[in-house]
């Protein structure tokens, strides 16, 4: 071992840093739902009630959950180790509280409520 293990660690590059993949996630899911949506309404599509639910049941519980846990994680974890070594701009906190205002309203206005989280997560309430 010796010397080998207090040679500085390298750092990955910004295209394989975890930072960027989980943001290009984030975008990618919203972007394909987006996507999804449009193409819905430009070939005419209605989908059942049934569906209706489905696609929201899917969104509510693997992408809303993500996008929010992730940024609970920002909030409580990330940021304030980032503020012991540099300034964080306040617009990275307000820009996430814009976001999860944002998906509750989307949230509120088809009748579809966060689900709880397991005891494990951060409360959604950072954002309140």
């Amino acid at each position: 071992m010796g010397a080998e293990c207090c040679k500085p660690r390298e750092h990955p590059s910004v295209e394989d840093d975890g930072w960027t993949r989980v943001h290009d996630a984030i975008r990618l899911d919203l972007d394909d739902l987006e996507a999804t949506l449009r193409r819905m309404k430009e070939t005419g599509m209605t989908p059942s009630a049934d569906e209706k639910e489905k696609l929201l049941e899917y969104f509510n519980t693997y992408h809303y959950r993500f996008i929010e846990t992730h940024h609970v994680h920002e909030e409580k974890t990330f940021f304030p180790a980032m503020s012991e070594r540099c300034e964080v701009p306040e617009k990275m906190s307000a820009e996430h509280k814009d976001l999860m205002d944002a998906l509750h309203a989307v949230q509120a206005s088809v009748g579809v409520r966060p689900l709880p989280f397991p005891p494990c997560h951060f409360p959604s309430s950072v954002f309140a």
